[in-house]
């Protein structure tokens, strides 16, 4: 059995440990305005992307290592990701009584997997990048929404 892996136990740590600060960040967001995919579903979502991705990647290593004509293609996994993802932030969607809910914490759920994704290929500064522009979207925008429709209101 190959150990390779163990070689790389900084990545083995902070990938996951990024991964769940991120989704804790977006997570917190949700939690304090009661939605349904909170704290600890974003946190497990951008981990469990995370994590998947890694172990994709580590599998292509060992799969070209020991077979350089493998066709081990990782963006198979990559898209089952999304598409799982995808399938977790459908159920969050609400429609009741001629209003939909949900949609927001669905997109939230999606970028969260998009960010791990990002964690377990080592990509920080581009999930630094869409954390940011994440929580500008989620609070800055919520900030601007009340601010124009109280002005409405008057």
């Amino acid at each position: 059995m190959d150990f390779g892996f163990l070689n790389h136990v900084p990545d083995l740590i902070i990938r996951p440990l990024v991964a769940c600060l991120i989704g804790a960040m977006i997570g917190w967001n949700r939690e304090r305005r009661g939605r349904a995919a909170g704290l600890r579903t974003q946190v497990l979502v951008c981990l469990g992307a995370c994590v998947y991705t890694m172990v994709t990647m580590e599998l292509q290593r060992v799969m070209r290592r020991d077979d350089p004509d493998s066709n081990v293609d990782p963006i198979r996994v990559i898209a089952g990701i999304v598409g799982g993802i995808g399938f977790l932030g459908a159920g969050s969607i609400i429609q009741s009584g001629g209003t939909v809910k949900g949609v927001t914490t669905a997109a939230t759920v999606w970028v969260v997997g998009a960010m791990g994704i990002a964690c377990g290929l080592g990509l920080f500064a581009m999930t630094a990048v869409t954390a940011a522009l994440t929580a500008i979207t989620l609070v800055g925008l919520h900030w601007l929404e009340s601010a124009v429709t109280d002005d409405d209101s008057s």
